[in-house]
């Protein structure tokens, strides 16, 4: 695990909203409110608008962390929460709303897909139950949002959807996800829009990288993924190189998250605690850092 990747951990988090897709084993989306969603945007800076469901969310706030000092980056909210946007049938009807959450977009990371290809009828699941939207419906549906988006002036990018295993619940096939990716980038061909391949990127890496027998992944394979979206954003709109934390050992860390208690700047002991976990080779290392967040966490309150 790189260094950059613990110093985004305490980030890694999903919301939930009312009416919305029933939380899934293995999301993160209970965590939200540990954190703050609200974007304090800074008016000289571009701004860019994550759509996408559960796993979206989970890369939001690393994403936002990625990019600081070089972009607004936004999602839908619902209170003080994060939205999941859900199937593309919800997309079209609340395309207006997300759009209309700044007054102009540099730039749209998006993806639907998840939800259209899952199998679930009330509380039955199975293999044996057509997915939530069709494929034809779920071109039609990205058409739709694709016009809208593509008139605020943004340079659009979609995201595939990501890979899962057999057996996740809801049932969801492997092979849908790869049909629904297909369908998905021939409407993306159609209207030039550019793909972010999440789903070859993260294939042959469920293991190290997804929560077992799950479509969710673990806090690693969020800041993973986030990292990607974030160089891939970055180099597109030549914002040049994202921002990665720099602590080279487990006792740097825990020494400067440390003195930054003393000095009651907790988000920046965040931070170093954060590579401290990466760095810790010992359960018990491992445990002290998470009562040091637990701490610093608390005074953010």
């Amino acid at each position: 695990m790189k260094m950059w990747m613990s110093a985004l951990l305490v980030l890694v988090v999903a919301g939930a909203q009312a009416k919305e897709p029933t939380i899934e084993p293995g999301s993160f989306e209970k965590k939200a409110a540990r954190h703050s969603w609200e974007v304090k945007a800074d008016p000289k800076m571009p701004n860019m608008l994550i759509l996408g469901d559960s796993i979206s969310i989970g890369y939001t706030l690393p994403v936002r962390q990625f990019l600081k000092g070089k972009a607004n980056v936004y999602r839908p909210l619902s209170g003080a929460g994060p939205e999941n946007c859900g199937d593309s049938a919800k997309a079209v009807d609340n395309i207006d709303r997300w759009l209309a959450i700044a007054p102009k977009w540099n730039v749209i990371h998006f993806n639907w897909g998840l939800h259209d290809l899952k199998r679930i009828d009330g509380k039955k699941t199975g293999p044996e139950i057509p997915p939530a939207v069709a494929i034809t419906d779920y071109k039609k549906n990205l058409q739709i949002v694709i016009d809208k988006m593509k008139a605020t002036g943004a340079r659009l990018i979609f995201a595939s959807t990501t890979a899962y295993p057999a057996g996740v619940k809801p049932c969801r096939l492997p092979e849908d996800a790869v049909k629904y990716n297909a369908a998905a980038l021939e409407v993306m061909k159609q209207n030039g829009v550019l793909v972010n391949d999440l789903y070859a990127f993260t294939a042959n890496r469920l293991e190290e990288l997804q929560n077992p027998v799950n479509v969710h992944f673990s806090q690693k394979g969020s800041i993973v993924i986030s990292k990607q979206i974030a160089e891939m954003v970055a180099k597109t709109m030549n914002w040049g190189d994202i921002t990665l934390p720099n602590f080279t050992s487990y006792s740097a860390a825990i020494e400067a998250g440390n003195d930054l208690i003393r000095s009651k700047e907790f988000n920046k002991a965040i931070g170093a605690f954060e590579v401290a976990m990466e760095l810790s080779k010992t359960p018990r290392q491992s445990a002290q850092v998470l009562k040091k967040l637990e701490q610093c966490r608390a005074n953010l309150k």
